[in-house]
């Protein structure tokens, strides 16, 4: 990706009921909408970096699957699930809630990376030993990298209590750090 500033979402579905999911899209889309219509939160964000478990592709372009697993402990992809990506994905459509903005994740920007080194006539592996790629299907791969990219963005949100994972770290307001 770019060097923009960019807003990530790390939202992990595998502990969510299935049944609330499509809510749990709603709401997300609500945040999102809401915190990329503040002019100083949002100064210059034009993209969304999702990263989540769900072991599916942001698009609907076959060169951009991510592995079949991107979670060791995601067993299950209901319609539920399905129906909650539509929801997050429409969003980014024309008439949608974030239309003017783009998602993307991993997957796209690997295939992105793919591409351009392809083009250059360059290898696209991760280590000299990996001549069949095996690595790129190595769902920890996926996890580290995809924590790396919400490490740098600009904004981060996390699932919400009862959408998602959620962590925080308290912020500790002591004496000597206020003055």
């Amino acid at each position: 990706m770019s060097s923009q500033p960019y807003l990530a979402v790390h939202w992990r579905m595998e502990t969510v009921q299935p049944e609330i999911l499509p809510d749990c899209a709603e709401a997300l889309v609500d945040t999102l909408s809401t915190l990329l219509a503040d002019p100083t939160l949002a100064r210059g964000i034009k993209t969304v970096w999702l990263a989540t478990d769900m072991p599916a592709s942001l698009s609907s372009d076959e060169g951009s699957q991510a592995p079949q697993h991107r979670s060791n402990t995601f067993k299950a992809v209901t319609n539920e699930h399905i129906h909650a990506m539509n929801i997050v994905k429409g969003a980014f459509d024309a008439g949608g809630a974030l239309e003017h903005r783009t998602m993307t994740g991993l997957a796209e920007q690997m295939q992105r990376v793919r591409a351009e080194l392809m083009g250059e006539g360059r290898d696209f592996s991760l280590v000299d030993d990996d001549d069949t790629g095996l690595i790129w299907e190595d769902a920890g791969i996926w996890g580290i990298l995809d924590k790396m990219a919400a490490m740098q963005s600009t904004l981060f949100v996390s699932g919400a209590r009862g959408c998602g994972r959620v962590r925080y770290v308290p912020i500790c307001k002591s004496e000597s750090l206020m003055s």
